[in-house]
């Protein structure tokens, strides 16, 4: 399975986005950075902050890519829905990616603590949660790299050995 594409998905949640009054500055990021990192992307869209757009942009993507990135909705404002809407569709929680996410974000600032970003398994698909900022962004992305594919290729049925894997 080593020798393979990546394929991610992108879903920016942004009501001012959505309503051209905000640039979406995460999506080239994004791009930019999973592409460095051998990821080829599928499929892109801006979203209001909607539980049902949302809903229909994961469940559009979940089976043409292996991941899905989501970016922001994560705080605690009423219109933050990502999490509550990513926890209703995952099959797996995957808390380590959480764990890493929000250490690597707590070195960055204090207020990583408000961020109730969820990580997990859509059938044979990770799911991301993001937050909105481009920083945040950039060093949540940075966490997990480094894990990422192989987590695919376990999630895909790759039976090697995880013991025999160097850092």
């Amino acid at each position: 399975m080593k020798n393979r594409s990546y394929i991610y998905s992108v879903i920016t949640l942004s009501d001012k986005g959505f309503e051209g009054k905000r640039e979406d500055k995460n999506y080239p990021l994004i791009k930019r950075v999973m592409g460095n990192n051998g990821f080829d992307l599928s499929d892109y869209v801006l979203i209001p902050d909607e539980k049902n757009y949302l809903t229909d942009a994961i469940n559009k993507f979940r089976d043409k890519c292996d991941i899905i990135l989501t970016n922001g909705g994560t705080g605690l404002s009423p219109r933050d829905i990502t999490p509550d809407v990513t926890l209703k569709l995952i099959d797996k929680r995957l808390y380590g990616f959480e764990l890493l996410i929000m250490r690597e974000s707590l070195n960055e600032t204090p207020f990583a603590a408000l961020s109730r970003a969820v990580c997990g398994t859509i059938g044979r698909t990770i799911i991301i949660n993001l937050p909105g900022s481009p920083d945040a962004v950039r060093s949540n992305l940075n966490a997990v790299i480094p894990i990422l594919k192989h987590a695919i290729d376990k999630l895909q049925g790759d039976m090697s050995d995880c013991a025999d894997i160097k850092k």
